[in-house]
Parts: C-alpha cells; structure tokens; sequence
C-alpha cells in the first residue's frame, strides 16, 4: 500500500553527503533504513549519494508489516515479506548483518542506520503492546513522574540543577482526558514499536 505522504523535496545536488566524502577515502559504506530524502522516482537515490549498498525504503509514513518500495540496492524486494516480517526488527537485522559483512574486510566502514520506529503510523506486534498496556494505565503525570524520579536515584539528574519543568497546560490532567483506554493503548504502541519485550 503506498503511502499517502506529502512529496519529498529531493536534496540539493550541491549537498556532499557523509559517504560521499568517506567513499573517496577508502571507506565502504552502507544504508539500512529510511532514506527519506528523495521521491522513490527521482534523483538522490542512496546509491547516488556515495552509499555502496542499501536495504530500506526511500519513503516513510508507511506500514511496518509490508513497507512499499522496500529495497535491496535498486531491487524491490516486497515479495520477501512473510506474515511475521516488522520492520524496525528487519532494519536491526540488517544493520547486524552489515557490520558483519563490512567487518570481514580490512577497509574502514560507515554504516548509516535509520528506523522509521520514531514516526507515524503507530506499528508494533501486539505482544509487545501487551507488556507495556499496564504501565501506560496510570497516565501521563504518574508516568511522568515515576521517570523523573528513576532518573534521580540513577544518578542522571540532580533535582537542584535540573528540576522537573512545569506541566505543559496544553497536555491537561490525565483525570480530565477523555477515552483513557485508547490514549493509554496509543502511549504503549509508540513505546513498544522500537523494543521488545
């Protein structure tokens, strides 16, 4: 399914990539994830701005179960799908099997990893949704709290240095929000769609 997300303004041709940089001077280098910075029929493709290799998609915004203009290099590769295929596990896959793969060489590498995980739409297995349901019951000020103080006793942040900010008036009480049970659930799948359980 294609996504429905506004056109990519391509970079400008003027702009020097990392890899492009890097690949004159001996390096390999490899993209896994979102490219994101060219439409997938234009110029800017992640092989024509210094990468050797790339396993993603040039677009976002799209499913994390059968993400459209998935890419092996200049192959789609769609038809590899299965039933059980997410996206931000296939990008941490890959990204493992590139290092691997780089890492037999004696050439210094640069490997880019982008996953869509911080990004609409909201995607995770619903197992993983599961163990993290309960947490995201209490609401965002209990939450909010409970992390401030992990922070504290970790030794992350000093209370007198750092005090927690003001509320956000914008946000409103968690007492006050209408259907709990869907904001509880939206909170959960954004936490379980980069982790698992």
């Amino acid at each position: 399914m294609r996504s429905s997300a506004a056109p990519i303004i391509p970079m400008n041709a003027n702009t020097v990539t990392l890899p492009e940089v890097l690949g004159p001077a001996g390096y390999r280098t490899a993209l896994v994830g979102k490219w994101h910075l060219s439409n997938a029929d234009g110029p800017g493709d992640p092989l024509d701005r210094g990468f050797d290799s790339f396993y993603g998609t040039i677009r976002g915004a799209g499913s994390y179960w059968r993400p459209w203009s998935l890419r092996r290099s200049q192959e789609i590769i769609e038809h590899e799908l299965s039933d059980d295929y997410y996206y931000t596990d296939a990008i941490g896959a890959e990204a493992a099997a590139r290092v691997t793969a780089l890492a037999e060489d004696e050439a210094p590498f640069f490997l880019y990893v982008a996953f869509t995980a911080p990004h609409w739409p909201l995607h995770a297995p619903e197992a993983t949704i599961e163990t993290y349901l309960e947490r995201y019951e209490v609401g965002w000020e209990e939450i909010r709290y409970a992390r401030y103080a992990r922070q504290i006793a970790l030794g992350l942040v000093d209370p007198e240095v750092w005090p927690l900010p003001d509320w956000e008036p914008r946000t409103g009480a968690w007492a006050d929000a209408d259907d709990k049970a869907w904001r509880a659930r939206s909170m959960a799948t954004y936490a379980a769609r980069s982790s698992q359980p």
